[in-house]
């Protein structure tokens, strides 16, 4: 007649993964803990036999990996480490190969729904199994439901009660396809907090090499609610495209960006009231005769850097023609932060001045405008065009 086992166990259930490569790894197991003093397993009634106390945990030994490649999948395992004892000496069975039997349930009466049947060599009374290495766990049993685990030894019946595996375990759910589902009113279904002083507290990667994938992907369903909050800077490497409005209260650039602003002969006036052209026939702006300025007023951004200032005309005049970038103070009069001659180069033409004054932009305490000026104007001195390349650190 078989001898009835008795199996005593300490509930303590955490939940294991093992992150698998594409080649092979190699989980160590760690030397299970003795029960430790003053305390015994307790016993189920029942026959004399051997008698195990145990728990799941996850792996505190070394982790090897050989081989190379990329991340595989997620190999989920559950580590069990027990002690199997003589219930009633007390003393560890004799040193061996011994059949256990893990059995998974989703209520503590029901039918089983997973089991595993494997030799486990225990020495000194201790063993450590990994349970999932024979008959893999689905991820899907791990979806939030309860479960309860089940143990046996050899030929004997399943020792009773079964052992709740608690929440903890459920972070197996977190493998590749998941869903995490909840209803939180002010807290987060989900965070991923990285103290260190570098590094992501969440980082996503499509690596489809073709089609339109997403590395992070956002929505919501209320009209006041937001896709993607953030709460400090936000920085963009590559093309964005927004469907929607963004709220923000600025959007710097990496690198400063290179702006340009022109004043065609359009947008030249003289100073005075006296006869001028500044369109038709070969185009440029110019005043009939005499001396006089053709003025064009200037809009930058506020804070833009002025880098430098191009100046295109037409010179095959006796006069020569004087263009300058000015600003001037709302309680001060004009300063020359830029200046072009055309002295010295008949015909079309053009010149060009990097060493700019007081080149960061300031609407809040000046105007800025270009002066064209000549002491001897006719139609063979024109001024085309005023470029004035600047850079920006930040959207207007």
């Amino acid at each position: 007649m078989g001898t009835r086992r008795t199996i005593t166990l300490q509930a303590v259930i955490v939940l294991l993964l093992l992150l698998g490569m594409a080649s092979s790894v190699t989980a160590y197991a760690p030397t299970p803990e003795p029960v430790p003093p003053g305390e015994s397993p307790v016993e189920i009634p029942g026959d004399a036999g051997p008698s195990v106390a145990g728990s799941v945990s996850s792996v505190q030994g070394p982790m090897g990996v050989t081989g190379g490649g990329g991340p595989g999948p997620v190999l989920p395992m559950l580590q069990y480490q027990g002690r199997l004892t003589n219930p009633s000496t007390g003393q560890p069975v004799t040193d061996g190969t011994y059949a256990m039997t893990f059995n998974l349930y989703t209520d503590s009466a029901g039918s089983v729904v997973w089991t595993e049947t494997k030799n486990v060599s225990v020495a000194g009374g201790q063993f450590s199994a990994l349970v999932g290495d024979v008959t893999s766990l689905p991820p899907s049993l791990l979806n939030g439901q309860e479960l309860w685990l089940g143990i046996k030894v050899g030929a004997d019946a399943e020792m009773t009660p079964r052992q709740t595996i608690f929440p903890v375990a459920y972070a197996m759910s977190l493998a590749p396809g998941a869903v995490i589902s909840g209803s939180l009113s002010s807290a987060s279904v989900l965070q991923a907090i990285n103290s260190g002083t570098y590094g992501r507290g969440l980082y996503g990667w499509a690596t489809g090499t073709t089609g339109v994938n997403y590395g992070v992907y956002g929505r919501t369903s209320s009209p006041n609610g937001y896709a993607g909050y953030f709460s400090g800077d936000v920085r963009v490497y590559g093309d964005m495209s927004v469907t929607g409005m963004i709220t923000t209260s600025r959007v710097a650039y990496s690198t400063p960006r290179v702006q340009y602003f022109t004043i065609g002969s359009e947008g030249f006036v003289p100073g005075s009231n006296v006869d001028y052209y500044n369109t038709y026939g070969s185009g440029g702006a110019y005043i009939v005769s005499g001396s006089g300025g053709m003025v064009a007023p200037v809009h930058l951004p506020h804070d833009a850097v002025v880098t430098e200032f191009r100046v295109y005309y037409y010179d095959n005049s006796a006069g020569n023609l004087t263009v300058t970038l000015y600003r001037q103070g709302f309680n001060t009069s004009y300063y020359g932060m830029a200046s072009v001659l055309s002295s010295g180069t008949p015909g079309y033409s053009s010149g060009v001045d990097t060493v700019i004054n007081s080149a960061t932009v300031d609407n809040t305490s000046y105007s800025y405008m270009v002066d064209a000026y000549s002491n001897a104007w006719d139609s063979e001195l024109r001024i085309k065009a005023a470029v004035i390349v600047y850079t920006v650190s930040e959207v207007p």
